[in-house]
């Protein structure tokens, strides 16, 4: 599958947009599909970060753009785009126009139902939105928000169609794979050593002021590494700030911040996606709200115990945020707490679970194989699957493997693998009934649940299984009392519920579909 990104980054409006679309990107090709960037000419140049990916990029022009040429309709944040949603549609268009992506990822907060609408229809696609502020209408497939919400379909009542799947939690925040497979980091008692980390940009000149909190204010003596980027306005005047301190390191353009997470005892930064980042690797941290639509993530941070928060507006004494430093500084209890706190919360996984929600209609089934043993027992065997399973006990090790080897040469079973790629994602077994008849059970990888890949598992199975056969075939499954998604999954999937089981009656034409 071919997905385009039409994502920005500025001065004004950061890089996080961009940095969360790379992650999803890098998620989306190891399944094997086609990532592309539609970006737009600003006032800092992205394409060759975008290009050391490998990542094919289409540039917009800068564009000529009066304030006044908006209208009174369109979205807060509608001047970010630099123009209007009009034309930047017919942009976005004529660029991918010549080779349509099958989705279309937009993550920009000027943008709203109107440009999603125009966009999908002139090239008959799917669109999805990364978004977390819900200040809008959205015209979207699919709509991925990463932060914490009591009710994510509260949070967009009157902004979603009907159609619209959405994905919501830290459970899907958008982070690079070193964040699943990097060391987490390790609680020491004393603090060695701060992080501070503003964001790509930092436009306001935050990590000098965190530095002079940290060293005047907190009497903080310890080494300090400052990370920026290039396209830090004020990374000259912070390298000066530095030198009154000895151990003030910057560091700039880092590749991979999970190692930066990892090694300080305790970081300091501005909420947003890096919040998610920190969670991930367990990291002791200290928000501050350097943009308006952070402060919902670090305020839920805050009152879940993974992270403290120090107010910095002019309504606070000059001292508060040194004082919140130092606070910490003496208290292991509770930067420990924070640390565990907030891992529990990020798992690492959320740019793999949304790949495969975008590409779930490319599973294919497969025969399972001896070597899948292992995979299965550890899914079935989780706690998650044997809470819906008809037998909830856990499986015997070695039992498992020799039902495995009885199943694998049993002509009435057939028991196959989904993937999408090369990825297992789920396991279903036909037990044959009659020669026109089979039972069915299938269970998924647990950290997968919720991705619509249960009913995409289901329906690749019944054509694998039914193959050519022009006779109909006869389908039923029994569901544990109580398990409403998979009474939802087969209800989806066209099975009637009868005498205590659910059942369909299919046939596939050679080469059809059910």
């Amino acid at each position: 599958m071919r997905i385009a990104f039409r994502v920005d980054a500025s001065l004004g409006s950061g890089l996080g947009h961009l940095q969360r679309c790379i992650s999803l990107a890098l998620a989306l090709r190891k399944l094997g599909a086609t990532p592309v960037f539609v970006i737009r000419k600003t006032d800092i140049e992205v394409g060759p970060q975008l290009a050391s990916f490998g990542f094919q990029t289409f540039e917009l022009p800068a564009a000529e753009f009066r304030r006044g040429s908006l209208d009174i309709d369109d979205p807060p944040l509608a001047a970010w785009a630099g123009t209007t949603w009009r034309a930047d549609s017919k942009d976005t268009i004529d660029v991918l126009a010549k080779s349509p992506p099958d989705w279309l990822i937009v993550d920009h907060y000027s943008f709203d139902a109107r440009w999603h609408a125009t966009v999908a229809r002139a090239m008959d696609l799917c669109v999805a939105a990364i978004d977390d502020l819900a200040d809008r209408p959205l015209d979207v497939s699919l709509l991925i928000d990463q932060n914490i919400a009591e009710s994510h379909w509260c949070k967009y009542r009157g902004l979603l169609s009907s159609r619209t799947t959405l994905l919501g939690g830290p459970r899907f925040a958008l982070l690079g794979p070193s964040f699943r497979d990097s060391a987490k980091y390790e609680f020491h008692e004393q603090v060695r050593s701060i992080g501070v980390f503003m964001g790509g940009v930092d436009a306001a000149n935050l990590s000098s002021r965190v530095v002079h909190a940290c060293r005047e204010d907190a009497g903080f003596a310890g080494a300090i590494e400052v990370v920026t980027t290039r396209f830090n306005p004020n990374k000259s005047s912070l390298r000066e700030f530095a030198t009154r301190w000895p151990e003030t390191v910057i560091t700039e353009d880092l590749p991979d911040l999970a190692g930066f997470f990892a090694r300080h005892d305790l970081q300091i930064g501005a909420g947003g996606g890096a919040s998610w980042e920190r969670a991930a690797i367990g990291a002791p941290s200290l928000l501050l709200i350097s943009a308006d639509n952070q402060r919902v993530v670090v305020n839920a941070l805050a009152r879940l115990g993974a992270a403290v928060t120090a107010d910095i507006s002019d309504r606070v004494p000059a001292d508060y945020l040194g004082a919140s430093i130092a606070n910490l500084i003496r208290d292991p209890v509770i930067r420990k707490d924070l640390g565990e706190r907030a891992r529990r919360l990020v798992d690492g996984l959320g740019a793999h679970r949304v790949a495969l929600c975008l590409l779930n209609k490319q599973l294919e089934v497969r025969p399972a194989r001896v070597d899948d043993t292992e995979l299965m027992y550890e899914w079935r065997n989780d706690s998650r699957t044997r809470a819906v399973s008809l037998d909830p006990a856990l499986l015997d090790h070695a039992k498992h493997f020799d039902w495995v080897k009885q199943t694998l040469s049993n002509p009435n079973r057939c028991l196959l693998v989904g993937q999408i790629g090369q990825l297992p994602v789920g396991v279903i077994r036909f037990d044959k009934l009659h020669a026109d008849s089979a039972e069915i059970s299938l269970y998924l990888n647990p950290d997968l649940y919720g991705l619509g890949l249960g009913s995409a598992l289901l329906r690749a199975g019944e054509r694998f299984f039914s193959g050519d056969n022009k006779n109909r075939t006869e389908f039923v499954a029994t569901v544990l009392s109580g398990n409403s998604p998979s009474e939802k999954l087969f209800e989806s999937c066209g099975y009637l519920f009868d005498r205590g089981r659910w059942h369909k009656s299919i046939a596939f034409p050679s080469g059809g579909e059910n």
